[in-house]
């Protein structure tokens, strides 16, 4: 077809001016001479080369296809009014609309709100819908191919779609047809398209317009099928309740992508504007009252200093406004103006595709970008997940406490306090940056439930959402089956001495006992301390440095041999050999040594090997605990796995985690390390012996799984009955389940006990200034902070440090951070205060493998530069964690006024959650927790008086008033107590969500079928 305008084609249809190119096609404006109408012309553009035989066969095809397209009737499609052929060329006559394509919207006017994203996203469902009931896969959804026309939502360019039941390939010859960017997984591959792929274009395209960028990008074409093949999609920062959308459709398997029927529910709740919250009535205070608050907050200077985001010559927007009406601000317009194919033309697959004209470079770091600080995780392929390996080499000599923290490139062991990451909380969702779960937007559907006579428990029948949240749901004794438990990776210890999972501890109720051990009851009850292989409470010395405890009497290991004082006395002290059985919580061993340097048994000179002065056994059912000084947490280290029972006899050592010898209703029948293990019923275990443990099943089984995605899989199928790790779905699953309401009803969201929050360091100028620190959390957005991190199923704001699932927790939030708004007005006035009325520049410090880490970041980055406070984000590697953000002369001399990080403690007390965070006393010069380097003497002193109390009500109180100082000195704005969504089969009785794990106790369970 000529350049030249005037020509007439197929007799009738007069070319005017051209107005669109792309590689596979040109489109004109035109007339048609019959009708006298304006149509829009498209001419494909066939691939150079082809032979005659091959050309011939591409006409037919895509002039059958255009024909067959052309028979869909519907508003939300293009229509097709004629398709003929021009000089061995197909060209497709279609209505010309007038509009502006989304593509050219975004670029022109930045991210778009998600209400409205969703809104356009219900419309394109539809006329997919339609197209795909009529055969018709679009193949290259995009947003250059919706046209936005007033209110009318309109697809274009099916002249390359294939017809679904179609054998003859269009691509044959090696061409690719379509936009990469765009394109699902299985058509880069080379698969044949499908309604599916349709549904992954159409996430893509949405993730685009409410982000402002593409779910993936890179520097190259074969960069780019790297990263869509094999990576998960950057974390959405302003989707919002589009999220679970999102990703859901852009999941790399097209059998476990969202359907269309899944996918409309979801659009149609996040198309509803969001309620603003009704304003507080005048005589109530905003915010909760605190020392600070009963002076009033310095007057705004009369001239107000300028802030980059809104010049002087724009009117703010309304309040309930402002976030969405601001343009995103890393998709700002490109510089100059840019040559936009016309949307009915399709791109030029070239092997360089041009950059994206609405993502310029970025004002500031940006992970997605090679140039940036952050790394690229989409440039080249990241290191694979792998189940975590086994404990590491001892991290140095002695006795140290470490924790394993989870990242993208699995386990690291650090030098760190009693409080940590647990890693059963944490592994999966943590790798590369999945960490997803929790609260759906709907509430728990109506669950009928009773009041057993047990203690007042509560209990259901009716299988709902959160049904097992803070009740039993199907309550039965029935015993008999096979418990099938899945998990993605493998334990990391058999062994109770040696293993610190969270889910390992729940897993060891099945198989050892311990002196202590948590209630057998739902939520905040589950934390309680009861008696297990103990006969009653400890018997407590006056001064508090004595525990004396009685065992029950008939306690037998699995071949029948009693249980006596000494072999929990030996099992304790395997703990202290850190060089051989390395891994493990020393939290008791490190009160209990005292100076000693004991070495454990394997070393010790005494007859018996049970030389540790500090613990004595008088008699075969006593044990005796002398302690250096009072500790009211003391009856919480007695609930450890190094307090379960070890026959000397049968030590193997380091290999005795090979198959550990039963004190508890399981023994191990199989164990294949990495691949299974199956309990069954230990024959010498006596219930009346065991007031704890329901032990329903006949058999427990537990099988490692290659992958998350392959535990939910099988858990959706009735392969499994539970993941043991409890961590929540895979995002794919989860968004899936939560379109579902029957699926949903078979899911809780229990908070996890885990934190996430930012330490403002006093050491770095300006924040040793209060009221500098006080402008850092009233500018702070919690609502797109908790987006980042994955939108309202990844946690709820919090006002503290504490977690609910801690004693001392409350919902003290003296800077309004649950509301979740930012408040500019006081962020200013504090600035001013401050005597930085235009505000401040600092560096706030994040992990380099943690992308989710890293995109709240970037929001807080963005809700703190609209009151002038420059952030920029420094990367750090979680090897050199203790170096760097653990090492207050590298804090102060990188200039680290922000570090964001996360917590949770090692068991349920405020004192070990807070403790290393905010005792002075606990700053060391590396490996240091407490960021902030807060030394208050009245806070160490609390911390003392509550260690030395015995009654947890009284150290509750005390560390409750910890929390409350801390937070009203602005040390920390923590801003999401997180939550995971997990899987329940419905055949599971006596399922409840306890507290003290964080997930459903496994020790309870029993199933209905009894299968």
């Amino acid at each position: 077809m000529t350049d030249a305008d005037g020509m007439l084609i197929g007799g009738r249809y007069r070319l005017i001016e051209p107005v669109g190119r792309g590689g596979m096609g040109r489109v004109w404006r035109g007339r048609d001479e019959t009708l006298h109408r304006e149509v829009a012309v498209k001419e494909i553009l066939f691939p150079a080369g082809l032979e005659d035989e091959q050309r011939e066969l591409l006409l037919q095809r895509v002039m059958r296809e255009a024909r067959v397209a052309a028979g869909i009737n519907h508003p939300g499609i293009i229509t097709v009014f004629d398709v003929v052929e021009h000089d061995g060329a197909p060209v497709i006559v279609m209505e010309f609309v007038v509009g502006s394509s989304l593509a050219a919207t975004v670029r022109d006017h930045g991210r778009l709100p998600a209400p409205r994203v969703a809104a356009i996203g219900l419309a394109v469902l539809e006329a997919l819908t339609a197209a795909h009931a009529a055969g018709v896969v679009h193949r290259d959804l995009k947003p250059d191919n919706i046209l936005l026309s007033g209110n009318r939502v309109v697809l274009t360019d099916f002249g390359i779609a294939s017809i679904a039941d179609a054998t003859m390939s269009l691509t044959n010859t090696g061409t690719l047809l379509g936009t990469p960017a765009y394109m699902a997984p299985e058509q880069l591959d080379g698969k044949p398209a499908s309604p599916a792929s349709d549904l992954w274009s159409l996430g893509a395209t949405l993730h685009t317009a409410v982000e402002g960028e593409a779910p993936f990008t890179a520097g190259t074409l074969t960069a780019l099928y790297v990263a869509i093949l094999t990576q998960p999609p950057r974390p959405s920062r302003f989707a919002g309740p589009l999220t679970p959308v999102l990703l859901g459709l852009l999941v790399k398997d097209p059998a476990l992508r969202l359907t269309a029927e899944q996918t409309a529910r979801l659009l149609a709740a996040a198309a509803q504007p969001a309620v603003a919250p009704a304003p507080p009535a005048p005589q109530t205070p905003p915010r909760q009252e605190t020392a600070r608050d009963a002076v009033p907050p310095p007057p705004v200077p009369s001239a107000p200093p300028p802030f980059p985001s809104a010049p002087p010559t724009t009117p703010p927007p309304a309040p309930d406004q402002a976030r969405d009406a601001t343009p995103h601000p890393y998709a700002h317009p490109a510089p100059g103006p840019v040559d936009t194919p016309h949307p009915y033309a399709s791109p030029d697959p070239s092997p360089d595709p041009a950059p994206n004209p609405y993502a310029s470079p970025l004002p500031s770091p940006n992970p997605y970008l090679s140039s940036a600080p952050f790394p690229n995780p989409y440039a080249t392929p990241l290191p694979p997940v792998v189940p975590a390996p086994g404990p590491a080499a001892p991290g140095g000599p002695g006795r140290r406490r470490r924790a394993l923290l989870f990242g993208a490139l699995g386990v690291v062991a650090a030098v760190v306090p009693a409080g940590l990451l647990l890693p059963g909380l944490l592994n999966r969702y943590e790798n590369a940056g999945g960490e997803v779960g929790g609260v759906g937007s709907s509430s728990p559907s109506p669950s009928s439930s009773r009041r057993s006579n047990d203690g007042g428990v509560t209990t259901t029948t009716t299988a709902a959402y959160d049904a097992a949240i803070d009740q039993v749901l199907n309550p039965s004794d029935r015993k008999g089956g096979t418990l099938n438990l899945g998990t993605s990776g493998d334990v990391d210890s058999l062994d109770p001495a040696r293993s610190y999972y969270g889910w390992a501890w729940n897993f060891q109720r099945l198989y050892v006992r311990t002196l202590y051990a948590y209630a057998g009851a739902p939520g905040r009850d589950g934390t309680a301390v009861v008696p297990d292989l103990a006969a009653a409470a400890p018997e407590v010395s006056a001064d508090g440095r004595t525990y004396t405890v009685r065992l029950r009497p008939g306690l037998k290991f699995e071949d029948g041999t009693p249980i006596t004082a000494k072999d929990v006395k030996y099992g304790i002290e395997r703990s202290f050999d850190q060089d051989v059985l390395f891994g493990g919580p020393v939290l008791l061993s490190d009160v209990l040594d005292q100076g000693q340097g004991y070495k454990g048994p394997y070393s010790d000179s005494d007859p018996d090997r049970l030389g540790l002065k500090s613990v004595r056994t008088p008699n075969d059912l006593t044990v005796v605990f002398s302690l250096a000084e009072p500790n009211g947490d003391f009856p919480y280290l007695l609930t450890l796995g190094t307090t379960a029972p070890v026959p000397k006899a049968a030590d193997t050592r380091d290999k005795y985690g090979e198959k550990p010898v039963s004190s508890g209703p399981y023994r191990f029948r199989t164990v294949q390390t990495g691949k299974s293990y199956e309990l069954e019923r230990n024959p010498a275990w006596d219930q009346s012996t065991d007031p704890l443990r329901k032990a329903l099943p006949d058999r427990i089984r537990l099988t490692v799984a290659g992958s998350g995605e392959e535990v939910d899989n099988r858990l959706l199928s009735g392969g499994f009955d539970l993941d043991l790790a409890q961590a929540g779905l895979q995002p794919a699953t989860q968004a899936k389940v939560l379109a579902d309401p029957g699926l949903k009803a078979r899911t809780d969201d229990p908070a996890t006990g885990v934190v996430r929050y930012v330490a403002l360091v006093p050491a770095v100028p300006p924040l040793d200034n209060q009221h500098c620190r006080n402008a850092v959390l009233y500018a702070a957005d919690p609502g797109a902070l908790q987006t980042a991190r994955g939108g309202p199923q990844s946690g709820t704001p919090v006002g503290t440090l504490l977690p609910p699932t801690v004693s001392g927790s409350d919902d003290y939030d003296p800077y309004g951070l649950t509301d979740g708004r930012p408040d500019p007005a006081k962020a200013k006035a504090e600035l001013a205060a401050c005597g930085k009325p235009n505000g401040f520049d600092t560096t706030m410090a994040v992990r380099a493998d943690n992308p989710k880490e890293q995109a709240a970041a970037l929001a807080l980055q963005n809700s703190l530069k609209s009151v002038g406070i420059n952030v920029t984000p420094q990367t750090y590697e979680l090897k050199d964690m203790a170096d760097t953000v653990g090492s207050p002369d590298t804090v102060k001399s990188k200039g680290y006024g922000l570090i964001m990080s996360s917590w949770i403690a090692d068991y349920p007390s405020g004192g070990v959650f807070l403790q290393d965070l905010t005792d002075g006393r606990r700053i060391r010069g590396t490996g240091n927790y407490n960021f902030t380097g807060l030394n208050d003497p009245e806070i160490n002193g609390w911390f003392d008086q509550a260690t030395a109390q015995t009654d947890p009500a009284r150290a509750a109180e005390l560390y409750r008033k910890v929390n409350h100082k801390v937070a009203d000195g602005a040390y920390y704005l923590p801003y999401l107590a997180t939550r995971t969504l997990n899987y329940r089969n419905p055949r599971l009785t006596n399922v409840y969500v306890t507290d003290a794990y964080g997930g459903v106790d496994l020790q309870a369970l029993g199933l209905s079928d009894g299968k």
